[in-house]
């Protein structure tokens, strides 16, 4: 079974010390060992503030990761006053094993706290992976693809998405704001994620809203499971259903609080000292109680604290 992400800090300061998933580790030893390993070969692609490790033949894709993460490295300072010094790996398949990527090729992964592996192209694998994800046809990518078939274009979208996401759950893992209830960091994740969206791709947001609801709909639809099986989901199913739970709210914050919901979070909790309590959450945002309630099954703790 692949290694599922659980939400908090703790997880990926683990990983950041111990180093058994430390991607640039890897490399080095690749570089370092007499046999042939495709992770030799990588090339470098350095922007302002992204740093690219690509394959050969991927310079296009590689030159598109780096535009997407400056974006997300910018957004990162700018709500969560964090410095994400982010170094991302665009691998082919031959790459990902070698790396030793436990996801499944399709999926990207943090490999540490500043580490993010993600794919170069779509193809079949990916194509399958993502209808059984969904469960259903992939949605229609508009413009003209560098590579692929409309369908494995559309499984890097999402692979895209879902890599954002993890980029900016590094960005809050490294920003010190946390929450007195678990759920609020995945709550502040896709706060940023929406508003990325919002800001640099608002063209996609009514296929990401559908993309969400598909996931949530694979993992038994809103209320399937307690918040505790959304902090430490034991499958991919699962763990892409929790993210559409906090994604509900953070497109309801978006609806409520106009086009920077990221802007209205990060400032109250920037009042409280980079630490949000859910009573606080609810005081200032009444409608997330009501999303609470539905999105995960009953649980008296979630709004524990709260007078």
């Amino acid at each position: 079974m692949q290694r599922i992400k659980k939400r908090g800090n703790l997880l990926v300061t683990v990983l950041a010390v111990v180093g058994l998933s430390c991607l640039s580790t890897v490399v080095a030893l690749a570089n370092s060992s007499s046999g042939y390993s495709p992770l030799s070969f990588l090339l470098d692609l350095r922007g302002d503030a992204v740093k690219i490790r690509y394959a050969p033949g991927a310079l296009d894709r590689a030159s598109h990761v780096q535009d997407r993460f400056e974006f997300v490295v910018a957004d990162c300072k700018g709500w969560a006053r964090s410095r994400l010094p982010l170094v991302v790996y665009v691998l082919g398949p031959e790459e990902w094993r070698a790396a030793e990527v436990e996801r499944p090729y399709g999926l990207p992964e943090s490999m540490s706290s500043s580490e993010l592996a993600v794919a170069t192209w779509g193809d079949a694998d990916t194509v399958e992976l993502w209808r059984n994800l969904l469960g259903r046809r992939l949605p229609v990518i508009q413009g003209t693809p560098l590579r692929g078939s409309p369908e494995e274009v559309a499984s890097i979208a999402l692979h895209n998405l879902v890599a954002v996401v993890e980029a900016f759950e590094m960005c809050l893992a490294g920003s010190g704001i946390s929450g007195d209830q678990p759920w609020i960091e995945g709550l502040l994740v896709q706060v940023m994620t929406r508003s990325f969206l919002q800001k640099h791709e608002a063209g996609r947001v009514a296929e990401v809203d559908g993309v969400f609801a598909s996931l949530s709909e694979q993992g038994g639809g809103p209320g399937a499971h307690p918040v505790s099986q959304a902090l430490e989901p034991d499958s991919l199913t699962q763990w892409l259903w929790s993210e559409a739970q906090f994604y509900a709210a953070a497109k309801l914050l978006a609806e409520r609080e106009g086009k920077a919901p990221a802007k209205a979070v990060f400032k109250l909790a920037g009042k409280k000292g980079g630490e949000l309590k859910a009573a606080d959450l609810v005081a200032q945002f009444p409608y997330l109680a009501d999303w609470l309630q539905q999105a995960f099954a009953g649980d008296p703790t979630l709004l524990e604290g709260q007078e």
